[in-house]
């Protein structure tokens, strides 16, 4: 059985990755098509889409990490 144990260590499942992507996803395409045209309200729209995109960008490299970590 210790000749196993390597194995099931290096074998990664998605339920082992963070990998909840598609809500925040949708979220920025959404602000992204509810942008208005009014300029005072376009830029702090443009900085709520910014930090979700930095949100996003945050959680792939966590999974990254997570991933090489494995292999």
């Amino acid at each position: 059985m210790d000749s196993n144990e390597p194995d099931s260590k290096e074998c990664l499942t998605v339920a082992d990755v963070d990998i909840d992507f598609l809500t925040l996803i949708y979220e920025i395409i959404r602000s992204i098509e509810k942008e208005s045209h009014d300029s005072s309200q376009k830029t702090t729209q443009s900085q709520d889409i910014s930090q979700k995109v930095l949100e996003l960008n945050k959680k792939l490299n966590q999974a990254r990490e997570q991933v090489s970590i494995t292999y």
